[in-house]
């Protein structure tokens, strides 16, 4: 005949029942995280994000470019010569060459109230935006752990999800950029022939974007680096987004001329 159990016997699996259950609402978050990964099959390389190395000199001048607000330098073959057109990209223009294409966003005041959701998560996590966007090409789906805290998963999930604007796939490397006023980031595409220096000010007023394209062979990584360095964005001349006729003006007024200096370190500011 089965003996009854014990007040002991009922009291440990008592307290084995609710060290399961505990245990199960506190890996629920990493349980349905794992699930959905291993459902989707999904899967994220790591991206190497280095700080920009300072530039190297470059011989003979270079050309300086005004767009309203925007000013930054082009070596002569992406500016010499360039075809101005208003870009499909809103509010964007571009310089054609017959090696090399830039396209531009024309920068306008950010009004106060339209913080970016990036720039949200990032102050929540201690983050500049583009630290952030930073830390999340060097994350990748192996990095997550059975021993995160839920806020260091919810960390991780939105670092994930960044790739949704920022895919990794395509990226040969990323290199971060920040002076007094402004940061950014220089993407630079796998098959080194095409690039993006996105960029934000530091008052969080403006942010644009350079996309370069060499119609063939690959960049000089030192000459993307000295016109990332030469990005400057006047506060003082930021307004509302310009109209397409607008844009359509500026594309035959704004100013493109060779800069003086030769063998000098870098673009002249």
């Amino acid at each position: 005949m089965r003996k009854p159990a014990t007040k002991q016997q009922i009291a440990t699996t008592i307290g084995l029942l609710l060290a399961v259950a505990a245990a199960g609402t506190w890996w629920y978050p990493h349980i349905e995280w794992s699930y959905l990964v291993s459902r989707n099959k999904f899967k994220l390389e790591s991206v190497k994000v280095v700080p920009m190395p300072e530039p190297k000199p470059h011989d003979g001048a270079w050309f300086q470019c005004q767009a309203a607000a925007l000013s930054f330098s082009l070596p002569p073959a992406m500016a010499d010569e360039a075809d101005r057109t208003v870009s499909k990209t809103p509010q964007s223009l571009s310089l054609t060459t017959s090696t090399n294409e830039v396209t531009f966003f024309v920068p306008s005041e950010i009004p106060a109230d339209q913080t970016p959701y990036v720039a949200e998560i990032a102050k929540k996590y201690g983050m500049t935006p583009f630290e952030f966007i930073a830390e999340s090409y060097r994350t990748s789906s192996d990095d997550f752990r059975w021993t995160m805290t839920w806020s260091q998963l919810e960390r991780y999930k939105y670092l994930l999800q960044m790739s949704g604007g920022y895919p990794h796939g395509f990226v040969f490397s990323v290199e971060y950029y920040s002076d007094p006023t402004l940061e950014g980031l220089l993407i630079i595409h796998s098959n080194k022939a095409e690039a993006m220096f996105e960029w934000r000010l530091k008052s969080g007023k403006s942010a644009g974007v350079l996309h370069l394209k060499a119609r063939s062979g690959e960049f000089n990584f030192d000459e993307l680096r000295s016109i990332a360095h030469s990005v400057k964005c006047d506060e003082s001349k930021l307004g509302p987004p310009l109209t397409k006729d607008q844009i359509g003006v500026l594309a035959d007024t704004m100013k493109i001329e060779l800069e003086p200096l030769a063998g000098s370190s870098g673009p002249r500011e």
